[in-house]
């Protein structure tokens, strides 16, 4: 059995924080094991080790908060920081566990923190981006989505929707970021609006997804630059309705592509080319509820378990045939889940 940590809104919902849930690697099923209620809207969860770090989604400020798990799996708040901004939504950890950073998608700012045993420092660094992009009612300023590392840890590139583009900055010795002095900006079509990205494993390209646009953009490097060397739709072009595309991930062995559709609720696989990072549409997923804001590759990628936001349920599939396929393994009601961290 591996556990998972599923992240939630707790506001307006019948959620009681983050969940502890148990997948068996074996039949795919999932069941419910614990629950933490010490957090509000932990949208966004990330584990490191013994501890397990969330970006608590609040309109009052920009805030992180820390938990102990303890052997069984349970959860016990170790504190939070707080920073200027409002509705932290995406947090990254270094691989060492001694630097986080996280972005505010509602002030369009992203900051760094120092971590030592699971208890976060105060920010050494905050960045408030400016701009606007040319959607009137979702670019109006800045609005920071992710934050990723990237050139083995040195560096962090930090997707903004609300200005098309992404911030580019060295990480020094002591954690602070400073823009990259070649490539401080990234830049995407006007009105896109890039939120999460996913590195390819042989290092050559990073794959993004833009909510507003609905394509995945691929970028390839240079050896000093990231150059945009590919966009492909999200959506198949009889589909006219409303969408806004989510989250995206890359299978463990690179050859597939996998990115999350709210409004068609579906996942688009891709096969991805060997030789250049090219994508060819293969096959689409059908979600089984509404709004899939995040999911998750588990087993070595023989699973897919995805949060449906809007229907309060987690779905796994099985990946059969070297993912030429999936079949549906399990369901379980999860309130307004939104974030699937599984623990290492």
């Amino acid at each position: 059995m591996q556990q998972i940590f599923i992240g939630t809104y707790t506001e307006g919902t019948k959620s009681q924080g983050i969940y502890t849930v148990l997948f068996d690697e074996e039949t795919g099923s999932l069941s419910r094991q614990f629950s933490c209620g010490a957090c509000k809207n932990p949208s966004f969860v990330i584990q490191n080790g013994t501890y397990l770090f969330a970006a608590e989604e609040l309109d009052s400020r920009g805030q992180v908060a820390s938990f102990r798990i303890d052997p069984e799996g349970r959860l016990l708040r170790i504190g939070e920081q707080s920073v200027p901004g409002s509705l932290t939504c995406h947090v990254q950890l270094n691989r060492q566990g001694t630097r986080l950073y996280a972005a505010n998608y509602g002030s369009g700012c992203y900051f760094g923190c120092s971590v030592s045993d699971g208890t976060i420092g105060c920010a050494h660094t905050h960045i408030q981006n400016r701009g606007h992009g040319s959607h009137p009612q979702r670019q109006e300023g800045p609005h920071a989505h992710s934050v990723n590392f990237a050139s083995e840890e040195t560096e962090l590139l930090t997707a903004d929707l609300g200005i098309d583009c992404i911030l580019r900055d060295r990480i020094l010795e002591d954690g602070t970021l400073v823009p990259h002095r070649v490539q401080p900006r990234i830049t995407l079509p006007s009105g896109q609006g890039p939120r999460h990205m996913a590195f390819h494993p042989g290092g050559r390209w990073f794959y993004v997804a833009t909510e507003l646009g609905n394509h995945v953009f691929q970028f390839t490097w240079d050896g000093a630059m990231w150059n945009q060397t590919g966009a492909w739709p999200t959506l198949p072009p009889e589909f006219t309705e409303p969408n806004l595309a989510a989250d995206l991930h890359i299978s463990p062995d690179g050859k597939r592509l996998f990115v999350s559709n709210r409004g068609k609720d579906d996942i688009a696989v891709y096969r991805i080319a060997s030789e250049n990072g090219a994508l060819t549409e293969l096959f689409r997923i059908e979600t089984r509820g509404r709004t899939p804001r995040n999911f998750a590759l588990l087993a070595d990628g023989r699973y897919l378990i995805i949060a449906n936001q809007d229907s309060d349920l987690l779905v796994a599939y099985a990946m059969e045939q070297n993912a030429s396929r999936a079949r549906l393994v399990s369901e379980l009601s999860i309130p307004s889940p939104v974030c699937i961290c599984p623990r290492r």
